[in-house]
C-alpha cells in the first residue's frame, strides 16, 4: 500500500529537498532578477520569476532544461521552469507516439488499475459518495475505463486529437477540452482527477480555478504529479553540473514539465482556489510505464544508462520506502455559497 502522509504541512525539510549547504552558498545574485522581455509569461510578476504554486520569491538553481531556467521557491520549495529571454518554447507533444504503448500495454494498465483502486479507497474517506467523475487530461482513457468498469458515470477531457480518438474507440465519453465546460453542468461532479497533468500547465492555478465550480459541495479533486522532494533530484543536478557528459538529470527534469510541486506548494495553490486539503499519498512511478519511457529516450541517445539501471533502482527505492510521486486529495467546501 502507498504511504499516506495525512495533513502534512509547511515547508519540507532540507533532508527531503536537497542540501542545506547548497542553499547556504547561494548569494544575492541567485535571487530572480526583473526581466520585462516576456510580458505574457504568468510566471513573471513585474518581470520577476515568481512561484506558480504560492507566489513566493524564487532563486535560480543555476541549471538549464533545454531553453528554460530552473528556479526554486524559497517559501514552499516548489521548482519551476521559466523560458529564457532568447529561448524557444518547448514544442513537444504531451501525447508523443510512444506514450500510446507506454500507457496502453497490459502491464501498465494492470499497474495503474491497482493505483486507481488505492487512491479511490483513500479518497472515499473524505466524501459521501463518488459516482460522477471527470478525468482531465485523460489520454487514452485508462482511468475513465477503470471507473466505468466499476459502475461510475465517468467521462474524460483531453487536448490531443489522437488520444481522444483512442479513448473514444474504447467506448468512452471524452470531450475536447474546449467543450468540457459547456458539456458538464456546474456542481454536478463528485470527483475530478488529473493524473500527471498539472505539472505540464504554464498556469496551474487558473486551470484549478476553472475546474472547481464543476464539483458539487463536498466533491473531491485528486491530483498526481512528480514530487520535488524526490531525493535523487539534487544529486542528479550536482553530478550534471560537475560532469556534463553524465546526464542523469535528463530523466528527472523535462521541458514539458513546467512545475515540480512540493506538497506545501500544491496545498497552497488548492486552498487559494477554494479547496480544502485532505491528505497526500506517496507513490512511485509505475514500472512498466518508466521502462517504455526510457526505451524511447534511448532511441535519441538520452537515458541509455538509466534505462539499464531502472529495474534495480526501482527495487532499491521500494526497499528503502523512497517515492517520486505524490497524490493530493482536496475537497470543495460543503459550505458553498
Amino acid at each position: 500500500m502507498p504511504a499516506v502522509r495525512d495533513g502534512r504541512q509547511g515547508v519540507p525539510d532540507a533532508e527531503n529537498t536537497g542540501s542545506g549547504a547548497e542553499e547556504a552558498h547561494m548569494t544575492e545574485i541567485d535571487v530572480a532578477q526583473p526581466d520585462d522581455r516576456r510580458p505574457d509569461d504568468p510566471r513573471l510578476v513585474d518581470g520577476v520569476p515568481t512561484c506558480p504554486a504560492c507566489g513566493g520569491t524564487a532563486r535560480s538553481r543555476r541549471y538549464r532544461v533545454d531553453d528554460y531556467d530552473l528556479y526554486r521557491c524559497v517559501e514552499c520549495r516548489t521548482e519551476f521552469l521559466v523560458l529564457r529571454p532568447d529561448g524557444r518554447p518547448h514544442d513537444g507533444h504531451y501525447w508523443d507516439d510512444y506514450k500510446f504503448e507506454a500507457y496502453g500495454n497490459e502491464e501498465s494498465r494492470a499497474e495503474y488499475s491497482q493505483r486507481y483502486a488505492d487512491v479511490l479507497a483513500e479518497s472515499s474517506k473524505y466524501t459521501s459518495t463518488i459516482h460522477r467523475s471527470l478525468d482531465v487530461g485523460c489520454g487514452i482513457g485508462n482511468f475513465a475505463s477503470w471507473a466505468v468498469d466499476r459502475g461510475l458515470d465517468a467521462v474524460g477531457a483531453e487536448v490531443d486529437e489522437e488520444a481522444i480518438g483512442a479513448a473514444r474507440a474504447r467506448g468512452l465519453v471524452v470531450y475536447e477540452l474546449e467543450e468540457m465546460a459547456s458539456a458538464i453542468e456546474p456542481g454536478s461532479l463528485d470527483l475530478i482527477t488529473m493524473w500527471d497533468v498539472i505539472e505540464h500547465l504554464v498556469d496551474p492555478a487558473t486551470a484549478v480555478r476553472d475546474l472547481v465550480p464543476l464539483l458539487r459541495p463536498g466533491g473531491l479533486m485528486v491530483l498526481e504529479t512528480p514530487d520535488v522532494a524526490f531525493p535523487l533530484r539534487p544529486a542528479a543536478i550536482a553530478v550534471r553540473k560537475v560532469v556534463e557528459p553524465i546526464r542523469y538529470s535528463d530523466v528527472l527534469y523535462f521541458a514539458d514539465h513546467r512545475t515540480y510541486f512540493s506538497v506545501a506548494g500544491l496545498r497552497h495553490l488548492l486552498e487559494a482556489e477554494g479547496l480544502d486539503f485532505m491528505t497526500d499519498m506517496a507513490m512511485r512511478s509505475p514500472n512498466a510505464k518508466m521502462r517504455s519511457q526510457f526505451d524511447h529516450m534511448s532511441e535519441g541517445g538520452r537515458g541509455l544508462t538509466m534505462g539499464r539501471l531502472y529495474g534495480p533502482l526501482d527495487r532499491s527505492m521500494n526497499a528503502l520506502g523512497m517515492t517520486n510521486k505524490m497524490i493530493v486529495i482536496a475537497r470543495r467546501s460543503w459550505d458553498v455559497r
